[in-house]
């Protein structure tokens, strides 16, 4: 169906047809039920009246994978309301003062304050943990090797 979008035209795909093949078993000219079928959906749509509906099986389940498409955009920002009570403690001017007097050269700080409000928000191991950052709202930047 094409819908027009302002000046721009985009199409909507409304209801699956069918295969040629398939039609041909149980209409005599596929072509003209196809046309048919088009201005029926196309005259329910200017009308309003377009019912569609579609079967959803809840007990299916459903595995993750890779995929961008399979993750959830779903940010935590819960732990800014820890975080207020970290800076309040001054952790990290203690970290400051530590790492003044060492070679290290990532941030500890940082890996302590993401390591304990996972401790909080969802207990898990530290590689748990470090499997999970990319659900916060703040992109921490260190290696899991950093967190050892």
């Amino acid at each position: 169906m094409g819908i027009r979008n302002g000046k721009k035209t985009t199409t909507k795909n409304v209801k699956r047809i069918g295969k040629h093949s398939d039609l041909l078993e149980t209409v005599s000219d596929p072509l003209a039920y196809a046309k048919e079928q088009v201005e029926k959906f196309n005259r329910e749509y200017k009308e309003g009246k377009l019912d569609i509906s579609f079967k959803v099986d809840f007990n299916e389940k459903l595995s993750a994978t890779g995929d961008t498409v399979s993750k959830s955009t779903v940010l935590n920002v819960g732990y800014f309301i820890l975080q207020k009570i970290y800076q309040d403690l001054r952790i990290k001017d203690f970290f400051r003062e530590r790492l003044n007097r060492s070679k290290i050269t990532f941030d500890c700080n940082a890996i302590n304050r993401f390591l304990t409000f996972a401790r909080i928000l969802e207990p898990r191991s530290k590689l748990g943990t470090f499997d999970r950052l990319d659900a916060y709202y703040e992109q921490p930047s260190f290696d899991y090797q950093q967190i050892c």
